[in-house]
């Protein structure tokens, strides 16, 4: 019996989701995630095919906290500002431009 453990053993990771809240106002959605003990330069956050995805690892385990969310038509993902402070993620997703509500001029 061998000792060694597989590379994908030994990179095998349990995922949690972590605690949560989404607000929507007239800019768009706000994405606030509570990440304790997670350095800015350790978070992951992406878009790939109007999925978000936000991964972590979580200090001291060996698991990641994992969020994934498909992001609706009227949310634009290619203009995401987020920001990290005291264990806490937080996200704007805006609405897209046509998505804006706008005021039509009538004659």
């Amino acid at each position: 019996m061998s000792t060694e453990v597989s590379t994908a053993e030994a990179t095998r990771t349990r995922n949690i989701r972590p605690a949560f809240q989404v607000r929507e106002d007239e800019r768009g959605v706000h994405l606030s995630v509570a990440l304790p003990g997670v350095r800015r330069e350790d978070l992951k956050l992406t878009v790939r095919e109007g999925v978000l995805d936000l991964e972590a690892p979580r200090a001291g385990t060996d698991t990641l906290y994992r969020l994934t969310s498909p992001l609706e038509r009227r949310l634009d993902g290619d203009r995401i500002e987020a920001r990290h402070e005291n264990g806490v993620l937080e996200a704007l997703i805006p609405l897209r431009e046509e998505a804006l509500p706008r005021s039509i001029p009538i004659s």
